[in-house]
């Protein structure tokens, strides 16, 4: 199973989620606009991501404003 290394930050207004793999090269990345529904739009795009990549690890660091919760 690969693991990869992926950054999301959760600002006041959007999400933005970045996967790279070992070559340091962009697998994945998106962001978009979560209207105040934080979880639920993290979760579409971790959702986006496993459809694209398939099945991994993957290595967080989670930033912004609304990482806290």
């Amino acid at each position: 199973m690969n693991t990869y290394r992926a950054g999301i930050d959760i600002g006041s207004t959007t999400i933005k989620l970045v996967i790279i793999n070992d070559n340091n090269e962009i697998i994945f990345g998106e962001y978009r606009r979560h209207f105040a529904h934080i979880q639920k739009t993290l979760m579409q795009l971790l959702c986006e991501a496993l459809e694209l990549i398939g099945d991994c690890k993957l290595m967080l660091k989670i930033t912004g404003s609304g990482s806290i919760s």
